[in-house]
This record gives C-alpha cells, sequence and structure tokens, in this order.
C-alpha cells in the first residue's frame, strides 16, 4: 500500500464505505483536463508470484519453469462469405446451423470458457480483502475482463462434443486449476469449475442464440458463481448478450450490451453494471460500461467507469475527485490479429505442457478437426469436423435406442444453491483424484476422437 501510495504521489487510500474504514487500493488522481489519463504499471503493485491485472504476466521462463508460447500459426488467407452461410438462417438457433470452419478459431468452447479466468488476480485480491465493498468491488471488475479476451476476435469457437472436456492446470503461473465439461448437447450446456487462491469459481454456460439478418445475437442464460473461503462471500451473476456485426458486408466485430448484476448473497450488497451498446448516434465512447455498488439498503457506496476491453476504474461517494484503477487489460501479444487475435493465455491452451500430460483422452487438445485447423489445413478440418459430429450422432442413436440416458461424468445436476427453485449442474470432484491415479478406464468415457 506504501508503494502504491507512493507511485502516486500522495500517500492517500479510498474508503469504499466509511463504516467498513479505509481501503488500501491505489488512487489515480485525474484532473479536469486529463480526465483520462494513462496509468503506469506501476499503479498498482503485484502479487509476489503473479501481477496485477495492470501488469504483464511473470514470464514463466522467468520462474525456472515451463515456457508456454506465445504464437499459434498464422491464419491462413482462406476467405468464405458468412452471409452465403447465414441468409438462408435468419431467425434460427445459431447451434443448429452447420457452419465450416472458415469461421472458427482452433479453440474448443470448453477453452474459451477457461478463458474467463485470464484475470484472476483480482479474485486473488478480493480474497485477501477484510472490506466487503473493496471486494465485491473486485469481484464485480473479474466479471467485466471476462469479455476482454474477445475484442479482437470474431472466430466461433468449435461446439464442443458430449463429455468432451478440458483441463488447465495453471498453478504455476497462475495460481489456479480448472476442469471444463460438456454437460449437454441439446441444449448445449458446458460447466466449469475452477479452485484458486483462496476462492472457487464455477459456471454453468448455456445460451439463446439468433441470427436476426445484419448481426447475430448470444445471449447467456447460465449463472456464474463465486465464493471466497476466508469470508464465506458468495457471488453470481449472469453475463450480458454479446451481438456479432457486419454479417453482411464490412470487418466483423463484437460488441456487449446489457445490465449484469454482480450479487454477494452472504451481505446483500449488489453491484450493478450496464453495458452500453455502440451507437453510430451517440459521441460517448464504444464498449463502455458503468456501475454502481450499492449496500443491503440500496445506499450508493461508489461508481464505476470504464470499457470492457481496456480498463475498469472506481470513485468513492465520499471522494469524488479520486479514481481508482480496478483492472487494465494486458497489452494484446504482436501480430495477435493474424493469429485469430488471441490473447497470452489462448495460445497457450492447445499445447501439451508437462503438467497436462495423462489428462483424459476426452481432453479437447486431442480434438482432430481444431488442431489440424491450426496448423492451416482448412479442407482437412472440415472432413474430420464432419466425421466427429456423425460418430456423435452415432453415440446418441445407440444410447436412445438401448434407452439410456447421458450422464455427465464430472458434474451433476443440483439445485442451485442460492435459487432452489433451479437446477445447475455443479463439480462432483474427482478428476484430479483420477488423473493422478491414471486410470480413465474405470469412468466409461466415450471415444469421442475414433474416427
Amino acid at each position: 500500500a506504501a508503494a502504491a501510495a507512493a507511485a502516486t504521489g500522495g500517500g492517500e487510500s479510498v474508503a469504499l464505505a466509511e463504516r467498513e474504514g479505509s481501503v488500501s487500493l491505489p488512487v489515480v488522481h485525474t484532473h479536469a483536463a486529463h480526465p483520462t489519463r494513462a496509468v503506469s504499471d506501476s499503479t498498482i503493485a503485484p502479487p509476489a508470484d503473479h501481477s496485477s491485472a495492470a501488469g504483464p504476466l511473470v514470464p514463466v521462463a522467468a520462474q525456472g519453469k515451463f515456457v508456454r508460447r506465445t504464437r499459434v500459426p498464422v491464419r491462413p488467407n482462406v476467405k468464405l462469405s458468412l452471409w452465403s452461410v447465414m441468409k438462408n438462417s435468419i431467425g434460427k438457433d445459431l447451434s443448429k446451423i452447420p457452419m465450416p470452419v472458415h469461421f472458427n478459431e482452433p479453440l474448443s468452447f470448453t477453452q474459451r470458457l477457461t478463458e474467463d479466468l485470464e484475470y484472476s488476480a483480482l479474485l486473488d485480491r478480493a480474497a485477501k480483502s477484510s472490506n466487503a465493498y473493496e471486494r465485491l468491488a473486485l469481484v464485480a471488475a473479474f466479471t467485466v475482463s471476462s469479455f476482454a479476451c474477445i475484442s479482437l476476435r470474431v472466430g466461433k469457437p468449435f461446439n464442443p462434443l458430449l463429455a468432451e472436456t478440458f483441463e488447465a492446470d495453471r498453478r504455476d503461473d497462475y495460481g489456479w486449476r480448472s476442469i471444463c465439461e460438456q454437460v449437454s448437447h441439446h441444449p448445449p450446456i458446458a460447466a466449469l469449475h475452477s479452485e484458486g487462491r483462496g476462492w472457487v469459481f464455477w459456471q454453468e454456460f448455456s445460451m439463446d442464440s439468433k441470427f436476426r439478418g445484419k448481426y447475430l445475437e448470444v445471449i447467456p442464460t447460465g449463472i456464474s458463481h463465486v465464493i471466497l473461503t476466508a469470508t464465506n462471500d458468495h457471488y453470481t451473476w449472469t453475463k450480458v448478450p454479446t451481438s456479432i456485426h457486419n454479417i453482411i458486408v464490412g470487418k466483423l466485430w463484437c460488441d456487449n450490451h446489457g445490465t449484469m448484476n454482480v450479487t454477494n448473497h452472504t451481505t446483500g450488497d449488489v453491484c450493478t453494471l450496464t453495458y452500453t451498446p455502440y451507437s453510430y448516434f451517440t459521441s460517448g465512447s464504444a464498449r463502455k460500461v458503468t456501475g454502481v455498488l450499492r449496500d443491503r439498503g440500496t445506499m450508493v457506496r461508489g461508481n464505476m467507469e470504464g470499457t470492457w476491453d481496456s480498463s475498469l476504474y472506481f470513485t468513492s461517494v465520499a471522494r469524488p475527485d479520486d479514481r481508482v484503477l480496478l483492472w487494465q487489460r494486458e497489452e494484446p501479444l504482436p501480430d495477435c490479429e493474424a493469429m485469430y487475435g488471441f490473447t497470452r493465455l489462448a495460445m497457450t491452451l492447445n499445447e501439451m505442457a508437462p503438467v497436462d500430460k495423462g489428462c483424459a483422452p476426452t481432453d479437447s487438445r486431442f480434438r482432430q478437426d481444431k488442431n489440424v485447423m491450426e496448423s492451416g489445413d482448412f479442407d482437412t478440418a472440415n472432413m474430420l469436423k464432419e466425421k466427429l459430429e456423425e460418430a456423435q450422432r452415432a453415440r446418441r442413436k445407440a444410447m436412445e435406442k438401448e434407452g439410456k440416458h447421458w450422464e455427465p461424468i464430472w458434474f451433476k445436476h443440483v439445485p442451485d444453491p442460492v435459487n432452489p427453485d433451479r437446477r445447475v449442474f455443479q463439480y462432483k470432484g474427482g478428476y484430479w483424484e483420477a488423473k493422478a491415479e491414471g486410470n480413465w478406464s474405470k469412468f466409461n468415457l466415450p471415444p469421442l476422437y475414433t474416427v
């Protein structure tokens, strides 16, 4: 805190709530002439073993560990009109429209969902905080940060096969490990569970998707949960809709819009985030996010502002002239737009690091169509994609003929802990123990990639 105060030249801190005492978040002073001036990386002091959101990740090589890649093969200049594929599908469910890999990126959605954890340092900080409003502000910033990975990307992740999994053991650099499984095919639902430094994060992702003629709209319906183990704070939220524009002509681009409530069910505090859609008729900044933090009595304790692809600031009602930098996106890697717009974390998700060896045979890393696409062979990738989907249909027909119903391997369907009237998929345990044992045969895993 002292180092952060020295960096900002004031030695001041902001109290998010007078009743709970001061909060040792760094202050970013703004002036009328420069209300959004740049903030140096020294504004937020990084944790000992991982950078904060304001600075670059600590290179794994510097820690004497496995050096993860920072590049993937450049996407070939293979063009195909999305409109030519979508023009007869207006109003249809996007998940039921067959799409060639030309519109994909070489990742499965099980991997894309794992990218929500890229800025997990925000949860690390929240887990260490003794102030309820600071914790809520940091968790809210974490929810915003999950959209940053799509700022330069419009590629569609591969739809996971039923029972497809993806493990990510990033305890060496990020401090967490996660397991994701495709638990339902119709409707498509993926469930993820992760444990980090003083927190547990899990989410069930399902969505409604429609083609509206000029744009695609994806409306998430699943709920995300975070529990901070030291305080037992339990937060939930549902992601806002995402739209993909310029389907007919022009460069594709994404936008988020709508309202998201990040609720602390333990304290009753709520942070309401509003994502403003871009409009040609307004002069405001694109990708804008604003937020209001209220206590259980609905008294406003602070406000947030920023963009979902860049940074997020907090301003206390008690100190309106001081802005606190909660989160800042890491600078994109060089030439990343030629590599599907991947972030640093995304670049590493297909590689098999030493810690990943021995993962389940259903892991997304073994999926042939995606891997061949990454190497640049789109034609073979399309052929393999069709074969994998045909094999999945054959397995489903065989189960239906035998009167069987698919049950997820690592997740179970149970009442939501904060809304018992709703049933959700939660991790039932056992994956990491099975990996340590090295015996997957007793789980009767389907041969997803045998074609």
